[in-house]
């Protein structure tokens, strides 16, 4: 059996980790994980165990700069282990592989490309000796020789897969005892929202199976009560499906058995045309005390001609409407520093926030990515004059790499936007000083609204709150 050993640098459950190690030790091999982006402490690690056969990362965009920095200092101090990354970052930017330190990228869906790594080591085919080099959705460096294999068939059944493995985390008392657990009930989004990859992993996988798959209602409540068995502190369930009420037959068919098996509340993602009567008194029946959506724009062009979020203001307001009248918390996911908008129509986000009066709201600070229409938007109409992934900023919530105008005074705009969805009378004193260039008081008054509304989302106590703040600040 193989040894892999998974390295990440942020203090945090990953579902995709946990479902690779679930695979993988399904098929008999050995997995262990650290949480660590010192390389120092990496090393020492690593030194106090046996070596692994694979080390494994899943990298986003942003906190790729830190995987390869460790990568290095793992190939200087243990030479040839095969080192692969994995996840968003080389999906869509795969070059990372001409990086030294890497030897593989994993393309797109990991669980088995992973496990048929692991089976080809065990079996004593090395890299070198060309035993990986035509494992599909992996690229594999072996000297001066790149093999891009093509992704293989996306996995229809997601029944077939066992439940993410927690247990990889479980050396982490935090993570183990964490009231909030986080499932997923299926993969692939129908939309193309010009600022988002998705568009691009459908081009991926275009001919390779259904893009849009669903586990079934009973799979994913015996995920539920095994985890809620497994780890008494578990108090609330969050699904992280990009649009949970996408299917309404398949929602109301979960909805009707959830609470026959659980009585533990939940929180969700939707879309504003995803949302009616019918399914909103479901999800309250059943517990969902939290229903996020993204709004992204209170400005309809932007919204739609920049974004590509095919949503007016008028069904943002409907929806609004019905989760109020079923007695539904909401929240908003929005943007600000959009290419070309002005300041006035970054207050329109403000104002459609007011209007349809949300539990909380979040923001962001627009980032251009590479390689999605958004990215080659901002070229094209010279908002950015070059554009790398280097630059790319991993928390969403500082800078811009936008020059246009007004950006300053929106991205300070941004620090108080929650403040005046929420407090608006704190707009006539406030909005005088946004012209100001950015500081620290700004920086510091952003932070405590962010924890405010992190507080309402997650409907934690105090206690909890700082110990999530104190895991979030430990890996920065």
């Amino acid at each position: 059996m193989a040894s892999v050993l998974f390295i990440q640098n942020i203090f945090f459950e990953l579902i995709g980790v946990m479902s690779i190690s679930a695979h993988l030790k399904h098929a008999g091999h050995n997995v262990d994980l650290i949480i660590e982006n010192d390389p120092g402490r990496v090393i020492r690690y690593m030194r106090g165990r046996n070596r692994p056969d694979i080390v494994a990362f899943s990298a986003v965009t942003g906190q790729h700069k830190t995987v390869l920095e460790i990568a290095g200092a793992i190939k200087e101090s243990f030479g040839p282990i095969p080192i692969v990354v994995g996840g968003a970052h080389p999906t869509f930017f795969p070059e990372i592989i001409k990086e030294e330190g890497i030897d593989i990228i994993c393309r797109g869906e990991g669980e088995e490309a992973m496990t048929e790594l692991a089976d080809r080591l065990d079996g004593g085919a090395g890299i070198a000796q060309g035993g990986s080099e035509n494992i599909q959705n992996l690229w594999v460096k072996t000297g001066d020789k790149l093999s891009k294999n093509e992704v293989r068939p996306l996995i229809e059944d997601l029944d077939s897969l066992p439940f993410p493995d927690r247990t990889v985390y479980a050396k982490y008392a935090y993570l183990a005892a964490h009231p909030v657990r986080r499932f997923m009930s299926g993969r692939g989004c129908p939309y193309e929202c010009s600022f988002c990859f998705n568009h691009a992993q459908k081009k991926l996988y275009a001919g390779k199976g259904r893009f849009v798959r669903m586990r079934s209602a009973q799979n994913v409540l015996d995920e539920i009560t095994k985890v809620a068995r497994e780890y008494p502190t578990m108090k609330r369930v969050k699904f992280e499906d990009d649009t949970f009420t996408l299917s309404k037959r398949w929602t109301m068919d979960f909805l009707a058995r959830y609470r026959t098996r659980t009585d533990m509340s939940f929180a969700c993602y939707s879309r504003a045309d995803c949302v009616d009567d019918e399914l909103a008194r479901a999800l309250k029946e059943a517990g969902c005390d939290r229903l996020d959506f993204g709004l992204e724009s209170g400005d309809e062009r932007i919204r739609n001609e920049i974004l590509n979020k095919r949503l007016t203001d008028e069904q943002i307001i409907r929806a609004a409407e019905v989760l109020r009248r079923n007695g539904v918390p909401f929240g908003t996911a929005n943007m600000f520093g959009l290419p070309g908008e002005t300041f006035e129509e970054a207050l329109k986000t403000v104002n459609l926030n007011r209007r349809i009066r949300p539990h909380d709201v979040w923001g962001a600070v627009f980032q251009p990515y590479p390689g999605t229409e958004c990215g080659r938007y901002v070229l094209e109409k010279g908002y950015c004059k070059e554009l790398s992934v280097d630059d790319i900023k991993s928390d969403y919530q500082t800078g811009t790499l936008l020059v246009q105008k007004d950006i300053r005074k929106v991205v300070n705009l941004h620090k108080f936007f929650y403040l005046f969805v929420m407090f608006p009378i704190t707009m006539k004193l406030i909005l005088p000083l946004l012209s100001l260039p950015g500081n620290r008081l700004f920086t510091l008054a952003h932070r405590m609204l962010y924890f405010l509304g992190y507080a309402t989302r997650t409907k934690s106590g105090f206690a909890q709150i700082l110990k999530d703040i104190r895991a979030a600040m430990k890996y920065r």
